[in-house]
């Protein structure tokens, strides 16, 4: 019996891909947060571990990227990226609560 029909084997090999190609995504996104100046494109802050990729036009994602991450061609991830902003999480919870035109209770404007 071929080992490549064990589904242990089968299963570790699959697990093992999709960490190496987290692995290059992950330093993809690095890469273009970097390019980007690593900081916040809405105030200006440099936040680290609290920056996001968000989604200009919602219509036109694919899915979010932290979740193709895991399985995306780079092609397809940088595709993604181009579709993003990168911004805080304190921003990106401000431009989610005024696209739905409530923040904290009150009506504000849309941006």
């Amino acid at each position: 019996m071929s080992p490549y029909n064990d589904r242990e084997v089968q299963a570790a090999h699959h697990e093992a891909t999709r960490k190496l190609v987290t692995q290059r995504n992950l330093l993809v996104v690095e890469r273009e947060a970097s390019n980007r100046g690593g900081k916040c494109e809405d105030c200006g802050g440099i936040h680290d571990y609290r920056l996001i990729w968000h989604h200009v036009d919602p219509d036109t994602k694919r899915q979010e990227i932290g979740r193709g991450i895991r399985n995306w061609s780079v092609e397809v991830l940088e595709e993604e990226l181009l579709k993003c902003i990168l911004i805080c999480d304190s921003c990106h919870r401000l431009r989610h609560s005024t696209m739905k035109g409530v923040r904290a209770g009150f009506q504000v404007p849309l941006l």
